[in-house]
């Protein structure tokens, strides 16, 4: 099921659709896409507040480079006009209205996808005592301007990983709601994050992953890419707990796991140099 992240390409392409009941979608689902990021961003509704006010109380509006707060009421006025009593922007007044709140989405994802938000994440998964070591892969971990989303890899001892499969549920629960929930995170920021699409984890077995060939060729033969665990070992980095931060070569863990991606990135220079493999942009 996609995300609300992968959703907005195809939002925003509506906003300037020749039938107008698209147009009226698209700023339906604008507005209900900052309602979930507002969540995601630690600022939940009080009573009948709306989301000009959340952004203001929570100091979401900060950047000078933000649509001034009349033009947001604006937009969000124009979705309300639209849903309520059917009076639909045309085509580029609809553009303006979803681009604007696009623009809102986009901050709010920025203030919750950085480094120093993963590592208070880890932080809190590492405390759990199944929980082996986590990874930071992606454009996050490469240092990349304004990332899509936050992506973490969690070695754990079994109690979680053995859940996964190429459906990636158990019990109505996706894998990233498994480790969260077991580790005692799992609230209503998180979700909301999650469904946002800034928020995604793999889950392995760190007892088990590079040192049992048969575990090793499933956990390969589940992604959608087979060389997805190859590709992420470049820039793949270590959360440190005993400083609270994301290093590239970690002092050995204090609970015993191996660093088969230590291997892992060997090879891919190894392949690169023969042409097997790329540079990652």
């Amino acid at each position: 099921m996609p995300n609300i992240r992968e959703e907005w390409n195809h939002i925003r392409r509506k906003s300037n659709s020749e039938d107008k009941f698209d147009r009226v979608a698209s700023l339906a689902f604008a507005v209900a896409s900052l309602e979930v990021a507002l969540v995601a961003s630690g600022v939940d509704k009080q009573h009948n507040e709306g989301i000009l006010r959340r952004l203001i109380r929570g100091g979401l509006l900060t950047d000078t480079n933000l649509p001034s707060e009349d033009t947001i009421k604006t937009a969000i006025e124009a979705r309300n006009l639209a849903v309520h009593q059917t009076v639909i922007p045309e085509k580029s007044e609809c553009q303006t209205y979803v681009n604007t709140l696009y623009t809102i989405w986009s901050s709010l994802r920025r203030r919750f996808v950085n480094q120093e938000n993963a590592a208070t994440i880890a932080a809190e998964l590492y405390e759990s005592h199944n929980v082996l070591d986590v990874y930071m892969y992606g454009s996050l971990a490469r240092g990349k301007p304004d990332p899509n989303d936050m992506d973490l890899l969690v070695f754990d001892d079994g109690e979680v990983s053995y859940l996964s499969s190429e459906y990636g549920l158990f019990a109505g629960l996706s894998i990233v709601e498994a480790i969260l929930e077991l580790a005692g995170i799992l609230n209503e920021k998180n979700r909301a994050a999650i469904n946002s699409g800034w928020f995604d984890c793999i889950v392995i077995n760190g007892n088990l992953f590079g040192n049992n060939i048969e575990y090793t060729r499933s956990v390969a033969r589940i992604q959608p890419d087979p060389l997805f665990l190859l590709n992420i070992s470049e820039g793949l980095l270590e959360y440190d707990y005993s400083q609270n931060l994301w290093v590239k070569e970690k002092s050995p863990s204090p609970k015993g796991n191996t660093r088969p991606f230590d291997k892992l990135a060997s090879l891919r220079e190894e392949l690169k140099k023969i042409g097997v493999v790329t540079s990652q942009d």
